[in-house]
């Protein structure tokens, strides 16, 4: 996925806030204890002569083991210190607002990869609809506003249900979710949940409809670069509104869910349509990629309008 010079600018600035702050608070008791900043300095020095002596040394663990042996009496010496003082040791280390990546965006030493915090960053960036609700969560699905019992308890069911598969995440049985019905009976707002926990989770997410995901492919096409194979979830809201361009959408719908489901990448797809006007719109092979029951979860609510109270 392409990182524009503005988020990797970003980031050097976050991780060069928490280094400065780092660097703050260690001249800061430096000050207040200086015996502390000659140990580090006396540790740093033991250590860059360890490195010399170990070109010429014959017995290089022997080395190793009188500078760590000199290393540990001095790491003590400055935790009594720093304890007399009641400074914790982990007080100069930085505080990123990823630890996992240490706000470079990237993990791993020898072979780097794009951090969750960046994925999520970028597909935010990228696209606004993918931003996360804090409202749309499963502590906030309120299932009192289904009034028939028959709905309450379907979407109760429901809410299970996809709150085991957040659980699950990304180890599940069937990587991908279909929900059907007509409008207004929490779909949406059921796949935000679903949304909200995975991010969470630490997880990447990208939800948008079907008439932005056509227009994302045709802004592709012009040369704007996007990859839909990047988020761990793809979320496909009120698929069946999208425009129905000739060579376009059944085309590039099929690409992006084939290519996905090929990589056993998780897919949610929100549509009002039923099964048999989903094989009518799209065509057999488009459907049976939807509406594949090995892989697909399919799940169809049924009841009254929502919608108003929900929102």
């Amino acid at each position: 996925m392409f990182v524009p010079n503005e988020i990797k600018e970003e980031y050097q600035r976050k991780r060069q806030k928490a280094l400065s702050e780092s660097e703050e608070k260690k001249r800061a008791v430096y000050l207040l204890a200086p015996r502390l900043e000659e140990i580090a300095e006396k540790r740093r020095g033991l250590l860059f002569d360890m490195g010399v002596k170990l070109i010429k040394a014959k017995d290089k663990e022997a080395v190793r083991f009188e500078t760590a042996k000199k290393v540990a009496e001095l790491d003590m010496e400055s935790a009594a210190i720093l304890a007399q003082n009641g400074i914790t040791a982990d007080y100069f280390l930085p505080q990123f607002e990823c630890m996992e990546c240490e706000d470079t965006g990237f993990t791993g030493d020898m072979e780097k990869k794009m951090c969750t915090c960046l994925k999520q960053r970028l597909l935010s960036m990228q696209y606004a609809s993918s931003c996360i609700s804090e409202k749309e969560s499963f502590e906030n699905f309120d299932l009192s506003v289904f009034k028939k019992a028959k709905q309450r308890q379907l979407m109760a069911t429901v809410k299970a249900e996809m709150e085991s598969y957040c659980e699950a995440f990304p180890h599940n049985e069937k990587t991908d979710i279909l929900l059907m019905g007509n409008s207004g009976l929490g779909k949406t707002f059921m796949l935000s949940c679903v949304a909200k926990r995975l991010t969470d989770k630490g997880f990447s997410v990208l939800k948008l409809t079907s008439y932005n995901l056509i227009n994302t492919v045709l802004k592709s096409m012009r040369g704007s670069e996007f990859d839909f194979m990047s988020p761990d979830l793809l979320i496909i809201d009120d698929l069946g509104t999208e425009p129905m361009i000739p060579n376009v959408t059944r085309e590039h719908l099929f690409a992006v869910i084939n290519e996905r489901q090929n990589a056993s990448k998780a897919t949610a797809i929100a549509t009002n349509l039923l099964p048999e006007e989903l094989q009518e719109v799209y065509g057999e092979r488009l459907f049976s990629r939807i509406f594949a029951p090995r892989i697909t979860s399919i799940i169809m609510l049924t009841g009254d309008n929502v919608r108003m109270v929900m929102k």
